[in-house]
């Protein structure tokens, strides 16, 4: 099996397209959490976490942009854009994501050459948030079994039929 080159950004602050270029450079794979929104909610700071999703909007606009400005990268990159945890559904519980009814729902997104293009999903089997590893796995050519066999299974309705191990 050959490695898998991984880089991992974690960062409140603003990204330009050359550091992403220089992150990516003959890497598999790129894990960028973007942790602003999470802070300013627990913080109380609604104003703030309105800001920090427009932050997360621009920077997902210019990931994308560098993705398919770049032949490397163009008709051959996957992006598959999640979150950690849900949080509140209310006015009063919307700053916490621990014991709160609605904290446990979570998203998924994945856009690709390897993807079916059938735009937002809502009769679908239950995903689950295991399954995201195994997925990220697929799109490499790799089976996640050999890494964990207890993980879940890869997501099938963003793979394509001769991709689903």
């Amino acid at each position: 099996m050959a490695p898998i080159s991984v880089a991992i950004l974690c960062f409140p602050a603003a990204m330009c397209a050359s550091t992403l270029a220089a992150a990516m450079e003959k890497r598999n794979v790129l894990l960028v959490a973007l942790d602003e929104t999470d802070d300013w909610a627990h913080g109380d700071r609604y104003d703030r976490f309105l800001e920090g999703m427009m932050f997360a909007d621009s920077f997902l606009a210019e990931l994308w942009d560098f993705l398919q400005s770049s032949t490397q990268y163009r008709d051959k990159t996957t992006l598959i854009l999640t979150t950690d945890h849900g949080r509140g559904n209310t006015p009063e519980d919307w700053t916490d994501h621990v014991d709160v009814p609605g904290a446990e729902d979570i998203w998924i997104a994945v856009i690709g050459p390897d993807t079916p293009d059938v735009g937002e999903v809502s009769n679908s089997e239950i995903v689950y948030q295991n399954q995201t590893a195994a997925t990220l796995l697929s799109f490499l050519g790799l089976d996640y079994r050999e890494f964990n066999p207890n993980a879940g299974a890869p997501i099938s309705v963003v793979l394509n039929p001769t991709d689903r191990r």
